[in-house]
């Protein structure tokens, strides 16, 4: 553990524990703490575990939490860009996360790409979940948009890691507020945490992570789920930035609209990470939801 990894550790209180798990090739950092039924957390992009510091504790009162870095997240393994076949691989550490630690029929939580991973396991397996939260999840709409085919043309994604977005912590600072409806909720503890991940290696950035991960979104079929949503038999709560810049919540919204399994929530004047912007609205909006399941 570096030590912009311990300070976001030492605002959780809940005790932790650090492990790797081995998932394939790849070893995988797992964090556990709290008591209870398990609560699996599965994260977004490139940020590792250490997006959810302002939840753990919350949650740790109430479940046995779980969270881990994808490959080329945290202190994952890095693979280079042929290593790494994104939709299979996000999957896989996910199935190995549980069977390790044996927590079939967990409760799980994603967020954003981590949104999509949890909704495909879920319409692989209706078991493998007891009940499943997404938040600013990518897959509801009908089309995969003209942004995210360019990020799978890679001389495009090279030029954006290199001039749009150096690796940095200015740029990454930048990168990290711009998906927030107010940057002023974003810490210094966590901006340290997310650039030294970032610098580990050059595909850990933010925006090679997206390019490996853009087999699905070539693959219309795979990415987008609206049309196998009325598959999903696991108990779903679909929650949602109404600032989010990054995906259409209008569009999410009304691709759900038809499917009234699915309960929606959209927090207001919150972008793509509500769990960082208004934790504590969050963290009551997941408890309320699950009270009811």
């Amino acid at each position: 553990m570096n030590k912009e990894e311990a300070t976001l550790q030492s605002r959780i209180r809940t005790t932790l524990s650090f492990s790797y798990i081995t998932s394939g090739t790849r070893q995988i950092r797992v964090v556990k703490g709290g008591k209870g039924p398990p609560l699996l957390l599965i994260h977004g992009a490139n940020i590792g575990w250490g997006q959810w510091y302002k939840n753990i504790d919350a949650f740790s009162s109430r479940f046995t939490v779980y969270a881990f870095d994808f490959p080329n997240a945290g202190a994952s393994s890095r693979l280079s860009y042929t290593a790494f076949d994104s939709s299979k691989d996000l999957l896989d550490v996910c199935r190995d996360v549980i069977d390790h630690f044996q927590i079939y029929s967990c409760i799980a939580l994603g967020h954003s790409i981590g949104g999509w991973v949890g909704l495909q396991l879920a319409l692989q397996d209706p078991e493998i979940f007891s009940a499943l939260i997404v938040t600013n999840s990518l897959g509801f709409t009908h089309n995969v948009t003209f942004s995210q085919r360019l990020l799978s043309f890679f001389p495009f994604v090279s030029f954006l890691s290199r001039y749009v977005v150096p690796p940095d912590r200015k740029h990454l600072k930048k990168f990290l507020g711009d998906a927030m409806c107010d940057p002023s909720f974003l810490e210094d503890e966590f901006v340290d945490y997310y650039v030294s991940a970032v610098l580990r290696s050059p595909v850990s950035h933010p925006f090679m992570f997206m390019h490996a991960c853009m087999d699905f979104f070539r693959l219309k079929s795979q990415f987008v789920l609206s049309s196998q949503l009325e598959s999903l038999h696991v108990p779903t709560l679909a929650l949602f930035g109404a600032s989010d810049p990054l995906i259409s919540v209008s569009s999410q919204l009304q691709a759900l609209s038809s499917h009234v399994h699915i309960t929606t929530h959209v927090f207001s004047d919150v972008g793509h990470t509500p769990f960082l912007e208004k934790p504590d609205v969050f963290n009551d909006a997941v408890f309320s939801w699950l009270d009811t399941v």
